[in-house]
C-alpha cells in the first residue's frame, strides 16, 4: 500500500519511506488553514468475514 502524508513534513516522509513503505506526500494546506489534518479525511474500511 501507499502512504499519505503531508508535504509540510519532509522529515517524517523520509523516516516513513526509509522503513520501505510507498509514501506520497499531499499537499493540505487548505486542511491546515481550518486547523485539520490528514486524519480528519480518513475513511476507514472494516473487512467483513463470513
Amino acid at each position: 500500500g501507499t502512504i499519505i502524508v503531508a508535504a509540510a513534513f519532509p522529515r517524517t516522509r523520509e523516516r516513513v519511506g526509509a522503513l520501505d513503505y510507498r509514501v506520497t506526500p499531499l499537499d493540505i494546506s487548505e486542511l491546515e488553514k481550518a486547523e485539520a489534518g490528514l486524519t480528519c479525511s480518513s475513511l476507514l474500511f472494516e473487512s467483513s468475514t463470513g
